[in-house]
């Protein structure tokens, strides 16, 4: 019995020992350590400029009121896969006031933190930025999730001003604002976000996704996921105004603004990029896809198909005196208000672009409201030979590989395959093609045995395929980078990461087993594996079938 007890006790010697630790309002530096957590922070505290605070991973910052959280020094907040850092409110009903960065020292870093139950109000901008407020400041956020935040006005996850963040593998989900509520750039914005989920963030009045506005115009938003946002007037995902933003690889579905701009609404811009997106199955009254008002954007190979105008105007496209320039795009199945509903166009360019079966009361029309002179009317053949209006638009079926469940590749024998625009970067393989496709992706086999090659990349289909409960999935490399390799799902939620190191070149396998970060397992349904490297990057579908 004694050796027993003398065991315990050196048990309990040996296991850490946590401990609440109160910190009072005022200066923090130094290092808060899991030892010490949870923190509880019992009134108003900063970093001062010069100074730098550490917090190490799995550790819980809890505020116990209505405080704020100044950073004008440095924050480094790391966690990691398996121990998150997490910033909350003892009340969520209360909240917290947020992280609020004003002139701090650059590039403070937040990775695998959670931001949750922020609440900004208050004179000034104190009711801008629910979770994270920036001004002058280029905060660095990865795998980080902010989550249930509001505000008053702007900006109900994050708000930035003056400042160029970089938000990488983020998710932004279920926040709230009177307008602006998942991230909100305003003022001379650069930065990145990258690899992103963007969800179930409501806006009262405009833009529950991102919102970019006055001179954002080095702003890259790239490689991220637009679903299920909804606002109560114009732009349910991405609202660009006075900002020259680019927007590259998204994937807008599910959204919905009253109004107009149900995906996209951009207005007052002049170079606007967006490219590479699929625009899938959003709605509004005016443009379910995307609504354009005096502006002058570049749409380029965007694949944009099923939205809807719930008003009977520009179920895809809705164009108000504006000049636009639309190549190498598909605009296919409309639900309602047509393919693009033009209202006093300007300096329209449309060419190399694939229409079929938009609707509007049960019609076909692909084209309502102004339409710019030939638009449309067949008068000859594509470089394919497919007839043609007099800007090599054709008005096939682009015969994607599975459009019911949101696979828009393009088969083989689509009419889509190089029967794009020759003033335009070709395909990436072969690189000897003189046209590109028209549409978001490019054919990629039958997605078993032909491997998808991408500049100096291969990322073969696993094997096998579908699985259950293992798969492997193989790669190779022709030259040494840093390399992820990750797999996400359908909605595009990260779930977990396989490779994250650097690699030389060679042939690779890993072996996933249906299972999340947290060691769970996952349930049957569709998954992506998404391979990052320092050159190129490469996305692949795979079915979990249990």
């Amino acid at each position: 019995m004694k050796i027993f007890i003398i065991l315990v006790a050196l048990m309990i010697l040996v296991l850490p020992m946590y401990s609440d630790t109160y910190i009072p309002a005022g200066q923090v530096s130094g290092n808060w350590s899991l030892l010490d957590s949870p923190f509880y922070v019992e009134g108003e505290i900063n970093i001062p400029a010069g100074e730098t605070l550490t917090i190490e991973s799995g550790v819980e910052v809890i505020f116990n009121g209505h405080y704020k959280f100044l950073i004008y020094g440095y924050l480094e907040a790391n966690g990691n896969e398996d121990e998150q850092i997490t910033f909350t409110a003892a009340n969520p009903l209360t909240g917290w006031h947020g992280l609020r960065f004003f002139n701090a020292t650059p590039n403070s870093e937040l990775s695998y933190c959670t931001i949750q139950h922020g609440y900004a109000n208050g004179p000034g901008s104190d009711d801008e930025g629910g979770g994270v407020y920036c001004y002058n400041s280029d905060p660095v956020f990865n795998h980080c999730t902010v989550t249930m935040n509001s505000s008053e006005q702007y900006g109900g996850g994050m708000e930035f001003v003056e400042s160029s963040p970089s938000i990488t593998d983020c998710e932004i989900t279920n926040n709230g604002a009177y307008c602006e509520t998942g991230i909100s750039f305003y003022s001379n914005c650069g930065g990145t976000v990258k690899n992103c989920l963007i969800s179930n963030n409501t806006a009262t009045t405009y833009t529950a996704g991102i919102h970019c506005s006055i001179g954002c115009d080095e702003l890259v938003i790239t490689h991220c996921v637009f679903s299920d946002n909804s606002s109560e007037t114009s732009g349910g995902a991405l609202f660009i105004e006075l900002s020259n933003t680019t927007v590259e690889y998204c994937t807008f579905t599910g959204n919905s603004a009253g109004i107009r701009g149900g995906a996209i609404r951009i207005k007052d811009s002049e170079n606007v990029l967006i490219e590479r997106c699929i625009i899938n199955g959003n709605n509004s009254g005016y443009g379910g896809g995307i609504a354009i008002l005096n502006s002058n954007p570049e749409i380029i190979n965007c694949t944009i198909t099923g939205n809807t105008g719930g008003n009977g105007n520009g179920g895809n496209l809705y164009c108000d005196a504006t000049s636009m320039c639309l190549v190498n795009s598909i605009v296919e199945g409309a639900l309602n208000g047509g393919g693009i509903d033009f209202n006093a166009p300007v300096n329209i360019e449309i060419s190399y672009c694939d229409f079929w079966n938009n609707l509007d009361n049960d019609q076909s029309y692909d084209f309502l409201g102004n339409v710019p002179e030939g638009l449309g009317d067949i008068v000859g053949e594509n470089n394919n030979g497919d007839p043609s209006d007099s800007f090599s638009n054709i008005f096939l079926n682009p015969m994607f590989l599975n459009e019911m469940d949101d696979d828009f590749n393009l088969t083989e024998n689509s009419p889509c395959i190089d029967a794009g625009s020759p003033d335009y970067p070709p395909d990436p393989w072969p690189p000897d093609d003189v046209y590109c496709d028209i549409g978001r992706f490019y054919y990629e086999g039958d997605g078993n045995d032909d491997p998808v090659i991408e500049s100096s990349i291969i990322l073969k289909q696993n094997s096998p395929n579908p699985f259950n409960p293992t798969t492997v999935i193989s790669y190779q490399l022709s030259e040494v980078s840093k390399v992820m390799l990750s797999v996400y799902n359908l909605k595009g939620q990260w779930i977990k990461t396989l490779v994250n190191e650097e690699k030389t070149a060679g042939e690779y396998s890993v072996i996933w087993d249906g299972k999340d970060r947290n060691n769970i397992t996952v349930p049957s349904g569709i998954y992506f594996y998404n391979l990052k490297t320092d050159y190129s990057e490469n996305t692949r579908k795979m079915i979990l079938m249990k």
